[in-house]
């Protein structure tokens, strides 16, 4: 896709394979394979086995089986921010789903972005462990980071890290620099 995808609630993409666009705002994307996202993600939901791209994401929740490898999450301004990895994919579970679904006519009723019966903890600690959050800029303030069933709130900006699961470790999530 050569633009974004822009909405209120009401653009929304399903696909069984890869998804590529500039930017998304108040939109959902449900990838079963990898979603790249090249300059930012506004207020939106997005799913994917992995979500990777030089983008920052600005509010909303990115979710991914595998890997999220992104810019910067957050802003100084605060804002509710979630970056999830080890988490299910609703639209790849669905055998109804077709290949790409677009939904933009405003009279269409699309669900609104949320997790409440969506994402269900059936991951094993072997996907937990395998499961990487990758942030090459600054993490801010407030940015909510769940590997599983377990989460962490980021109290202070940090840059060029990444965030794993170690058993061992108590907390679970371990944050470390991003190896160069």
């Amino acid at each position: 896709m050569k633009g974004g995808v822009i909405g209120q609630d009401t653009a929304w993409i399903r696909s069984r394979g890869d998804v590529s666009c500039n930017h998304t705002l108040g939109a959902r994307i449900d990838s079963c394979e990898t979603l790249v996202v090249q300059k930012t993600a506004v207020n939106s939901l997005l799913f994917a086995r992995v979500v990777s791209g030089p983008f920052k994401v600005l509010g909303g929740e990115v979710h991914a089986v595998e890997k999220i490898a992104i810019q910067e999450a957050g802003s100084p301004a605060g804002g509710y921010t979630v970056l999830a990895v080890a988490t299910a994919l609703p639209a790849c579970e669905d055998d109804a789903c077709e290949n790409v679904h677009l939904a933009f006519q405003k009279d269409q009723e699309v669900p609104a972005p949320s997790l409440a019966n969506e994402v269900a903890d059936t991951r094993t600690h072997a996907d937990l462990a395998t499961a990487r959050i990758e942030v090459a800029g600054t993490v801010h303030p407030g940015v909510v980071v769940r590997i599983g069933p377990f989460s962490t709130l980021i109290e202070n900006a940090i840059s060029g890290v990444q965030f794993r699961f170690v058993e061992e470790s108590s907390p679970p999530i371990v944050v470390e620099p991003l190896a160069s």
